[in-house]
């Protein structure tokens, strides 16, 4: 053992030094706290002092399915109007022999009334020549159709005395989507337990540590996931073929995506939002938008730009924070979540009606906390997360639309 000589200073806090440790008694969790990481299962809020998580009602209800698959239908109105694929032959007024080619004709029968929207020429079909050819005879003029044109359904004709009539009836769509099976784990040693650790207790640590884990994949599962081609799908592990169900998200539910190619104002967001809206969602329905920092931010800088103060007097803030927006004859929420403020998806936005979804899960194994799962013999504790999810979109996915590449720098 050396002899010191000097003045004996503080010495460094290291393994091999006597000085105690001075330690907080928590542990500040760095969570996400201005862009929640979940909305669909549970919502998230995020204390401001310790970043502890807390939850509350999601976005989407719940119900509980009998099978691993569920089932429901969707039914289209019988089409009406039909672009020309191509251009049709053209025929002078009472000439029977006028034609307008379509992708297909299996809606028509003769004696429909068919009117060209671009030129307001009207005919009725007196055959089905093909598959995608109607054969037409022009009323009070002449009939043209050329490719690009639109051809509109406009009710049938009778002679009189007609005993001549065609039933036109459809069969729904049968929309399904499966349960997914997750389990979130962790496994504390007896020893390991018994050791008295700095912060909380280390097992109450490690849980809730876990379960922001379970529900940040859980709502990733939600927005990004796919079914699989057939039931399940086979994944080899360990040279084992094991079947592995999986759930359907939001982002491949949608059947509109629409490419804003680039740099967007507010004027065009706010115009070709309205317009891409499918028809079939209601205006009273409040349409959320699913949306990261960067288009949530530029949203809210387009109201403060436009803003104007109505009074004098010297103010405490400027600017202004909208909770929706207008647009066209909806009423858009922006609503931010984490998912969208990473890598390409910082250039996407999900647009949907809340009504319009179910949360699915098997009956009986819906999200709990299942503890002490380990074996009769482990000296350890183990509790795990489990259960079953599945997303159900009534309008079979219709009324969900993607916006793709929107720039806004």
């Amino acid at each position: 053992m050396a002899v010191n000589k000097s003045t004996v200073v503080t010495s460094a806090t290291t393994a091999n030094g006597t000085p105690k440790r001075d330690v907080g008694d928590w542990i500040r969790r760095l969570n996400n706290a201005a862009a929640p990481i979940c909305a669909m299962i549970k919502s998230s809020d995020i204390s401001k002092k310790t970043g502890d998580p807390s939850y509350g009602k999601g976005l989407i209800e719940k119900q509980s399915s009998d099978q691993m698959k569920f089932e429901w239908f969707t039914s289209v109105p019988t089409t009406m109007y039909f672009p020309a694929t191509a251009a049709g032959t053209g025929c002078a007024a009472g000439a029977e022999t006028g034609t307008a080619v379509i992708a297909a004709t299996g809606n028509f029968v003769v004696r429909d009334i068919v009117v060209n929207l671009r030129t307001l020429e009207v005919g009725i079909v007196n055959a089905l020549t093909s598959t995608t050819v109607l054969t037409i005879t022009a009323v009070g003029g002449t009939w043209t159709c050329a490719k690009g044109d639109t051809i509109a359904m406009a009710c049938n004709t009778q002679e009189e005395g007609s005993a001549t009539y065609v039933s036109r009836t459809e069969e729904p769509t049968n929309n399904y989507n499966f349960n997914s099976i997750y389990r979130f784990a962790v496994e504390l040693a007896d020893t390991a337990a018994g050791s008295p650790h700095y912060g909380e207790d280390l097992w109450a640590r490690y849980k809730k540590d876990r379960l922001y884990f379970a529900m940040r994949n859980l709502d990733n599962l939600l927005l990004l996931g796919q079914r699989a081609v057939s039931e399940t799908t086979s994944v080899t592990i360990g040279g084992v073929a094991l079947p592995m169900y999986t759930t359907r998200g939001m982002l491949n539910y949608s059947a509109v995506e629409h490419d804003l190619s680039g740099a967007v104002d507010w004027y065009r967001l706010q115009t070709e939002v309205a317009n891409i809206v499918p028809e079939t969602m209601h205006p009273d329905e409040e349409i959320v938008m699913l949306c990261g920092k960067k288009k949530y931010n530029w949203l809210q800088a387009q109201a403060s730009k436009n803003f104007q103060w109505q009074d004098s007097g010297e103010k405490d803030t400027y600017g202004v924070r909208i909770k929706r927006f207008m647009m066209g004859a909806y009423n858009v929420k922006p609503v931010l979540h984490d998912l969208f403020n990473q890598g390409a998806m910082q250039n996407r936005a999900l647009l949907f009606n809340t009504g319009d979804f179910k949360l699915r899960f098997k009956k009986g194994v819906d999200l709990q906390i299942k503890e002490n799962i380990q074996g009769n013999s482990a000296m350890s504790k183990a509790d795990e997360i489990r259960g079953t999810v599945g997303l159900q979109c009534w309008s079979g996915g219709a009324n969900v639309v993607t916006l793709e590449n929107w720039v806004t720098e």
